[in-house]
């Protein structure tokens, strides 16, 4: 066993020149956020304001516990130095914390003490380098020096350009918002509260304790970090599996893959990339999960090909995440057909944006990753949307849709030829067997309710997209986007008079009473006569082809409501039933 050391420290001991830290290749980028330094700033001041009800000494006061921080313990030239692998998030934060109180002090001793604790100026006179108690990421590297370690630096970070703050990347965007937030806790008003900062000051730097856990060991580091990660911390499955891959590769090429991974990050973001590790996941198990996404990777997916685990895994997430901007998100083929160009693009913007679950975008990935041809996969889209959403719509539980899924990327992998995949009977024969119920689907008096409301817009956007414009304008909906009830739910005496408690249980939730709007039109409509909601609803023209038809109509009744539902219906069918 890898000898591994615990002990406890104050911040004064952590932050001299006993330690000077680093933030590893495979560490997230720093992602506290304002309620992360608000918490971190109050639960000091209010461990101060306690212990100076009971003790009339700082000596006497109860220490403050700050939690854990893993470091794995390197030597380089004779120098030590520690990697954080565990507990960047704080130690970037405290020392953010603490270049705030240097420039906002006015104790020449305390700004001294101050800056010696996280910065080191060069020195030839002195025969010393610039040594910085923690050195960030390459990315943020240069300007965390210029904004936090530098005396002034953080003055400097507020009074920074608005355009130029705007354009930053979101770990430099959080650092300025630290700086912020903790300057907020010292000045009310413009003024400075120069008691608490020296308050402050003494109580972090002598009160404030962390245990800190060191090895010498990269795979006792690693093992540390997974035990202690895994068993609740706020790490993600990405943040996990960026850790145990880029561990295997050596230290020659793990900046290079570092850098990979990062791109990815910063090109797609956290949530996204999370969701391209679960389509990962998917596609190479098709089988629901029996275990977190990390246990599934180590025990299923790195033990069956270990091949795959390390620089393969970082280079085919980048190549999945390059389709997935290009076909997803950019929603884009070449296909030498503009009206199917057109129509792909929105078509996936719609799945992309309003179905509730993304499963189905490891079919499509599968699809394109083997074949790469663009003409294919429109027909490909439309199939695979069309077997989805009937699916859904027929009220298939999440277990059994899921199963399709899996199925159909078996079948992809299984086919050598695209035409294969596209007659097959999952696309056809399967969904001919389901047409009655679909089709009886439309009709139902809760087609939207509580648990369906989402089918209710997914279906009227589905269908205002094939009205818009012939498809010859590409369409992305955005926005608040609300399912109206032209007949409201709540009825008020002016809509019991045109409708009975029958007809009203029966019709209000069906689809020919239901219209789309956003947000501030609907709240704006409520129950009000007919009349005064159309003139609600074009106030401004609305974005929805399938809410401008209501334009002409004089009134609301019985028999529009039915003509309008079974018009509809009609062109529902038109476009899932070929």
């Amino acid at each position: 066993m890898e000898k591994i050391e615990a002990q406890h420290l104050y911040i004064k001991n952590l932050f001299d020149d006993d330690y000077l830290f680093e933030i590893p290749e495979f560490q997230r980028p720093f992602s506290w956020e304002q309620e992360n330094f608000e918490k971190l700033f109050d639960d000091i001041k209010s461990a101060i304001k306690d212990n100076a009800t009971h003790f009339n000494s700082l000596n006497d006061y109860e220490p403050y516990f700050l939690g854990s921080l893993i470091q794995l313990e390197k030597e380089n030239d004779g120098k030590v130095k520690y990697s954080l692998i565990d507990g960047q998030q704080r130690m970037v934060s405290l020392t953010i914390l603490m270049a705030v109180i240097r420039d906002l002090i006015d104790h020449s001793d305390y700004k001294t003490d101050l800056q010696e604790s996280i910065y080191q100026k060069a020195s030839e006179a002195k025969g010393q380098s610039e040594s910085m108690r923690i050195e960030m990421r390459d990315r943020e590297k240069d300007f965390f020096k210029d904004y936090i370690l530098k005396n002034g630096g953080t003055i400097a970070a507020l009074n920074m350009n608005k355009n130029e703050s705007r354009n930053l990347s979101d770990p430099k965007k959080r650092i300025l918002a630290a700086v912020q937030i903790f300057r907020n806790g010292f000045v009310s008003e413009n003024n400075i509260n120069q008691h608490l900062l020296r308050e402050y000051t003494q109580y972090l730097l002598q009160k404030v304790i962390m245990v800190v856990i060191t090895t010498r060991s990269l795979d006792s580091a690693f093992r540390l970090f997974n035990v202690v990660n895994a068993r609740g911390m706020p790490l993600t499955n990405a943040d996990l599996l960026k850790s145990i891959n880029l561990g295997t590769i050596s230290e020659d090429h793990r900046k290079k893959f570092t850098k990979i991974w990062e791109d990815v990050e910063e090109d797609i973001g956290i949530e996204s990339l999370e969701m391209l590790i679960s389509l990962i996941r998917t596609i190479k198990i098709k089988n629901r999960a029996t275990k977190n996404i990390y246990d599934e990777f180590e025990g299923k997916i790195f033990a069956k090909d270990p091949q795959f685990k390390g620089e393969n895994f970082i280079l085919y997430l980048n190549h999945i995440k390059e389709i997935y901007e290009d076909k997803v998100l950019d929603a884009s083929i070449k296909t030498g057909d503009v009206h199917a160009e057109i129509y792909y693009y929105n078509l996936m913007s719609i799945m992309r944006d309003f179905l509730p679950f993304n499963d189905w975008l490891a079919a499509l990935i599968t699809f394109y990753e083997k074949f790469e041809d663009d003409d294919n996969l429109y027909s490909f889209l439309i199939n695979l949307e069309r077997k989805i959403f009937i699916d859904w719509v027929t009220g298939l539980s999440l277990p059994e849709r899921l199963t399709r899924i899996y199925r159909i990327i078996r079948l992809i992998e299984e086919k050598d030829q695209p035409e294969e995949i596209l007659n097959n009977q999952m696309f056809h024969s399967e969904i001919k067997n389901r047409l009655e119920v679909f089709k009886n689907s439309f009709d139902h008096e809760n087609f939207y309710s509580k648990g369906r409301y989402q089918i209710a817009k997914y279906v009227l956007l589905r269908m205002d997209m094939e009205k818009h414009e012939m498809l010859t304008k590409r369409v992305a909906f955005s926005g608040n986007i609300t399912v109206e009830h032209i007949l409201p739910r709540t009825p008020n005496q002016y809509w019991k008079n045109k409708f009975s408690e029958v007809s009203r249980q029966e019709w209000t939730n069906k689809l020919g009473n239901l219209a789309l709007l956003n947000g501030a039109k609907n709240s704006a409509a409520s129950n009000r006569p007919f009349s005064d909601k159309i003139k609600t609803y074009f106030q401004k023209k609305s974005d929805f082809v399938i809410t401008n038809e209501l334009e002409n109509l004089n009134d609301w009744n019985m028999d529009e409501l039915q003509l309008r539902h079974k018009n509809l219906k009609k062109e529902a069918l038109d476009i899932w039933i070929k």
